[in-house]
């Protein structure tokens, strides 16, 4: 499955994310959190700028998950 461990790993913290984070947005690769953001917009651009077609998890904290196939960006 795809974005296994960025799943995994954001179902182990939920709690604190929600804590800490709640309604923000987490941008997530491998175990690794790149930052909390106000806005879905403002992850998903940092998240390109920072891995590129690295792949990574951007889920709202108190969120329902949604299942975005691929996206792919470019010229």
């Amino acid at each position: 499955m795809a974005l296994e461990t960025e799943i995994d790993y954001f179902n182990q913290n939920a709690e604190r994310f929600r804590a800490e984070h709640r309604f923000d947005w987490v941008v997530i690769s491998g175990r690794n959190v790149l930052g909390f953001f106000k806005k879905f917009e403002i992850a998903a651009i940092h998240a390109m700028n920072e891995l590129g077609d690295a792949p990574f998890l951007v889920r709202q904290i108190d969120g329902p998950a949604a299942v975005i196939p691929q996206l792919i960006v470019g010229d």
